[in-house]
């Protein structure tokens, strides 16, 4: 068996245009995501607990050296 050099360059390119057909299925989905999405809120979004965490004073004995 011999080198096939244009069979082998030709596979290549179906390779790489597999590819990019991939990456560009891959955009179309992304893109589509993002139009399906709720807009995001017009106000910040804090949970209560991370209100209470960040509000609740630590103790010298919480703190880990």
């Amino acid at each position: 068996m011999g080198f096939r050099p244009r069979k082998t360059a030709v596979q290549q390119v179906e390779q790489i245009d597999r590819w990019i057909a991939t990456e560009e299925r891959r955009e179309i989905e992304r893109r589509h995501g993002e139009q399906a999405r709720p807009p995001a809120p017009d106000w910040p979004y804090t949970s209560a607990v991370a209100t209470w965490r960040v509000s609740a004073p630590v103790t010298s004995t919480e703190i880990k050296h």
